[in-house]
């Protein structure tokens, strides 16, 4: 994302923090000294250097009958679990890629034979679970 405002954001600087684009509604918001929140909103101000996430919820649930899909990125990885399209939540496949030696996602260390290199993905699932389920600007 690339942000523009003089005497507010210094000119050339780079933040590698994670955001998305729910967090441009409470960036604007706090740019204008904030607005009235009539439903709580799942982004964060981008305006606070000190605010940072951990990691991402990126889903796509089920349209035009197909299956649905979540995940969790980090800076260093990323966790996705496909979902049966008849429940969108029972799980048919997963992947995890290790962003730091695969930055283009082309080895799913859940999908290459050698059980020794994959992550706990009961813990990842959890937190899928319950980052999906979260609302509000205190989720991740």
């Amino acid at each position: 994302m690339y942000l523009r405002w003089p005497g507010h954001v210094i000119a050339g600087a780079t933040d590698s923090r994670l955001v998305a684009n729910i967090d441009v509604a409470p960036t604007i918001a706090d740019a204008v000294g904030g607005l009235p929140v009539v439903l709580p909103m799942d982004g964060r101000t981008m305006l606070n250097s000190a605010e940072s996430r951990s990691r991402l919820l990126l889903e796509l649930y089920g349209v035009f009958g197909g299956p649905g899909w979540g995940s969790l990125r980090t800076l260093t990885s990323h966790y996705i679990e496909h979902y049966d399209e008849a429940d969108n939540q029972s799980i048919t496949f997963r992947e995890y890629y290790d962003l730091t030696a695969d930055p283009w996602e082309m080895d799913n260390l859940l999908g290459d034979g050698n059980p020794a290199n994959d992550p706990p993905t009961a813990a990842l699932s959890a937190q899928l679970a319950a980052d999906r389920s979260c609302v509000g600007s205190s989720c991740p």
